[in-house]
């Protein structure tokens, strides 16, 4: 993360802002993950999917993504041991494998879809 990314998720305070966050993120994720999947055999999309499934499955870490820790605010995506930015990672990872799959995917307002 971007110092400029980094002051941008200091001030974030309302679900737009962070709905606008998360999109510009995956706008500059997604891509990247697309690029190194398309190398990938399906088996190993299907265990980084696997993988992927784990994180963000956790309600706790869904909370952290959401900007909501504890009894006060999250720092979205800060790095922090409680785990921010590995599932924004890996959701990331995983929008770019849904995007390679006939179809796309549809997340945050916008439709992901890649040749593989």
């Amino acid at each position: 993360m971007t110092p400029e990314m980094h002051a941008l998720a200091q001030g974030i305070d309302t679900d737009a802002q962070r709905r606008e966050f998360l999109l510009a993120s995956l706008q500059i994720l997604v891509p990247l993950w697309i690029g190194h999947a398309r190398g990938w055999t399906p088996e190993q999309r299907c265990a980084r999917a696997h993988e992927a499934s784990g994180v963000i499955a956790l309600g706790e870490k869904c909370d952290d993504l959401r900007g909501r820790h504890g009894n006060g605010p999250a720092h979205f995506a800060n790095g922090s041991p409680n785990g921010d930015g590995a599932v924004l990672t890996q959701l990331a990872l995983g929008i770019a494998l849904l995007a390679l799959q006939p179809g796309g995917i549809d997340y945050a307002g916008a439709h992901w879809e890649a040749t593989p």
